[in-house]
Parts: structure tokens; C-alpha cells; sequence
């Protein structure tokens, strides 16, 4: 297990994994490592942590875990755990461990503190929530005196179904301002739109839907199912079709939307859904004339839009050795798709799908329904990729069917975003690769 090689030590693990009669020695084996913690160079630590991540279906080694996890336990053995629990991939989470995470949140340290948040963000939860938990962390998402970014992690690590403090909801509305990273808009409007709002709330938030931008917004839309009266529909549907983002906007999720309001606001509505429901026809029309007239590109400029927090596409996508893996590598893409290929993609993403990259839909026994992409399988689980942020683990018992989506998880409207001449640069960055 020590030893430098990764395949090495995998052939280890594997053999371990094989004999459940090992646990006490292994068990005994890792303790002397933990008293130990304080001693081991980063290296090391690395490493050990890895090697309990991956471990961690055994039950000695969940003991284990589970004893470091308490106040009177050192300093280093203790964080050592918590960043062996924020790596393990387990479909099912020991119930000590959510207890004792739940009781370590509000005496922790400033050092601790995000590890703890990192280990509930990654530790399932049983399908009701676990109650003390994501108490301890709203509670945490709610102190202005933190950074945002522990703030929001707090708020998103508690997960759906939870009423928002004020100070949380504020910081959350805030978050979804267009010149902030991608990835604390996104964070942002899904946790709006999974929390339990009140009306206040829902009214301060219809409003702020006209400044949300593109790859927010169809996120944040299921905030407004909730209070779903005629006199908020009627002043969504207008803030709606002024806003921002209404080009990230799909029919059938206006559809979905409005089915939860009375029949007046769906009768309205219709105009906004078939606005957004563009034929083949009218895409291919939008096309050649955005085509025609762009004018030219500049390489440099290019890169600067693919990095900007506006377009955010290296969030998604890797060009060269650098950015995201959920969408398809960017690198070659000018060799193998033309201008009008790479436009297209760009206003139309769902209009043609990059094999391997497949959007699916997955219906859960709870009753939930998840979209995304498969980016992991194994005998017991599938890892869905919602998106850039979230991953899910998904137990192959509690899926019911998986479905094949039409809809890619790339957002519409981001050319929305762009000017003609961004636009333009962007397209000839990414025909030359960046080269």
C-alpha cells in the first residue's frame, strides 16, 4: 500500500477488497497511521487519504473513520479523515458519519470548517435528508461573517427542500450577478430554485429574473412553481419575456412551468412557449443570417471571450491542456466541424449531439427525474453529470429506467449573451484551435 506505484497499490487494494477477513489487521494498520498524522510529509498524506477513500466499503474502516470524528480526537487525524470521507464513493453514507459531520459544524475550527462542508457536500444522504445536517449547514450558510464561497458551499452541501434564512437568500439572489464565475450563478439558481421559498421571497425574486442570464435561468425556473397563484404568474410571464436569459429558455420547460399555474396564466403563457418553440425552418433562417453578418474574428480576442466569465465555455470544455470535461474537447474542433457547424452548435446546441456526450434522463424509485450525462458506471452505480458543478451517484437499485434526452445539457441563448463581434472572435478561436 505504500508503495510509489498507483497500478502497484491498486493491485493491493484490489486483493484487499477480496478478503473481508483482513479487516481487523487492516484496521490496526491505518490507526497507527492516523496517531501518526502529524508526522507524514503531504506526500503522504495524499496518499493515505486516497488509500481510506477507497477503502471505505469496508467496516472496519468505516469504525474507524467514525472514531476520528469527534472533538477530543488530534487535529490531523481528524482532518486526515474528513478528507478521506470527501473522496470516498459511496452510494449509501454510514449513519455515524452524518451524525458525527452534523455535531463537528458548529464548534469548527476556521481550518476545518471547509473540509467538513466538503465531506457532507460528497456524503449521500438517506432519501429524507438527515435532518441535524442540513441544519448545521444552513446555519452556516446564513453567518454574513464567512466568505462566500464557504457560505455557498454550506447552502449547497444542505441540498433541496430547505426554507432560506434572509441573509441566505440575499446572498443567493445576489450570486446570480452576470459578472460573476459561472459556477457561483449556476450554484446559485439551483439552490433558489430547490429551496422552500416564502411569498416574500418568491416576490423579490420575479423581478431579478429580468437581469438573469441564459445558462441560469432554466435553471432557476423551477423556483417559481412554488406560491403558484394567477396574479405571479401573470407578473413572471412579463418579467420573463423581458429578461436576459430568455433565449437559455426551452418550450417544453415553460410547458412544465406553467402546467402548475391556473388556466388564465397558461392561456397567456402560450405566446412566450411558441415564441421560444422555433422550427427547423426559422433555426436554419436565424442561422444564415447571424452567419452573414458577423464580421471578422480576432484569434486573441477569441480566447479572451472562451475564458470569460460571460461565456464561461472552458468551464465545460477542455481546448489544449486546460478547462472542463463535460462537454466534448474543443481542441481540434475547426478540423472537424466548419464555420457554420461551430455557429450552429453555439445557437442551437441541442441540434446536433457529439456522440459520447449523449444527454440522458433518469427516473428514480423516489420519484425524482434527473437529466445529464453518464460520465461513470460500475456494477452498483451509475455517476451522472448534471452539469459543470454536480455530479450525482446514483444506486443502480433505486433507478427505475434510463432514458435517452434530446436536449443537451450545453444552454441555449448563450449567443444571447455575446455581441456580434464577440461572437465573431469566439468562432474564429475556436476554428484554428487556438493556434
Amino acid at each position: 500500500l505504500e508503495n510509489p506505484g498507483e497500478a502497484l497499490r491498486s493491485t493491493a487494494i484490489w486483493i484487499i477488497g477480496r478478503h473481508p477477513d483482513w479487516g481487523p489487521s487492516l484496521r490496526t494498520y491505518f490507526a497507527e497511521k492516523l496517531n501518526a498524522a502529524e508526522t507524514l510529509t503531504a506526500e503522504q498524506q495524499t496518499v493515505f487519504r486516497g488509500l481510506l477513500a477507497r477503502l471505505a466499503s469496508a467496516a472496519d474502516i468505516q469504525t474507524l473513520l467514525q472514531e476520528q470524528l469527534n472533538p477530543a480526537t488530534r487535529p490531523a487525524a481528524r482532518r486526515l479523515a474528513l478528507q478521506a470521507l470527501a473522496d470516498t464513493t459511496l452510494t449509501a453514507t454510514p449513519a455515524g458519519w452524518l451524525d458525527a459531520v452534523a455535531a463537528l459544524l458548529p464548534q469548527a475550527s476556521a481550518a476545518e470548517l471547509p473540509l467538513l462542508i466538503a465531506a457532507a457536500e460528497n456524503l449521500p444522504q438517506p432519501k429524507d435528508g438527515h435532518t441535524p445536517l442540513k441544519q448545521a449547514l444552513s446555519a452556516i450558510g446564513a453567518q454574513s461573517e464567512l466568505s462566500t464561497e464557504l457560505r455557498l458551499a454550506a447552502i449547497d452541501a444542505a441540498g433541496s427542500g430547505l426554507p432560506l434564512s434572509e441573509t441566505s437568500f440575499s446572498l443567493l439572489c445576489s450570486s446570480l450577478q452576470s459578472d460573476l464565475p459561472a459556477e457561483q450563478r449556476g450554484l446559485a439558481a439551483r439552490r433558489l430554485a430547490s429551496a422552500s421559498l416564502t411569498t416574500a421571497q418568491i416576490d423579490t425574486l420575479i423581478p431579478l429574473t429580468r437581469s438573469v442570464g441564459p445558462m441560469e435561468l432554466p435553471k432557476l425556473l423551477p423556483a417559481f412553481e412554488q406560491h403558484a397563484d394567477e396574479a405571479r404568474g401573470m407578473l413572471l410571464l412579463s418579467a420573463l419575456a423581458e429578461s436576459q436569459g430568455l433565449r437559455g429558455l426551452r418550450a417544453d420547460l415553460i410547458q412544465t412551468l406553467l402546467a402548475k399555474y391556473p388556466a388564465a396564466v397558461q392561456s397567456a403563457g402560450q405566446t412566450l412557449r411558441k415564441e421560444l418553440n422555433a422550427s427547423i425552418e426559422e433555426q436554419t433562417a436565424v442561422l444564415e443570417k447571424t452567419l452573414q453578418s458577423l464580421p471578422p474574428g480576432d484569434l486573441r480576442r477569441g480566447h479572451e471571450v472562451f475564458m470569460s466569465r460571460k461565456a464561461a465555455c472552458n468551464t465545460c470544455h477542455k481546448l489544449g491542456y486546460g478547462g472542463g470535461m463535460l462537454g466534448p474537447d474543443l481542441t481540434s474542433i475547426g478540423k472537424a466541424r466548419n464555420r457554420r457547424d461551430l455557429l450552429e452548435a453555439i445557437l442551437f446546441p441541442s441540434a446536433s449531439i457529439v456522440r459520447g456526450y449523449e444527454p440522458v434522463v433518469i427516473e428514480l424509485e423516489d420519484g425524482r427525474v434527473v437529466g445529464g450525462i453518464i460520465t461513470g458506471e460500475s456494477a452498483g452505480e451509475i455517476t451522472l453529470t448534471v452539469d459543470a458543478q454536480k455530479q450525482l451517484h446514483l444506486e443502480r437499485s433505486a433507478i427505475v429506467q434510463v432514458l435517452p434526452s434530446a436536449v443537451s445539457p450545453m444552454p441555449n441563448g448563450i449567443a444571447a449573451i455575446l455581441n456580434p463581434q464577440e461572437l465573431a472572435d469566439l468562432l474564429t478561436f475556436l476554428e484554428t484551435g487556438g493556434r
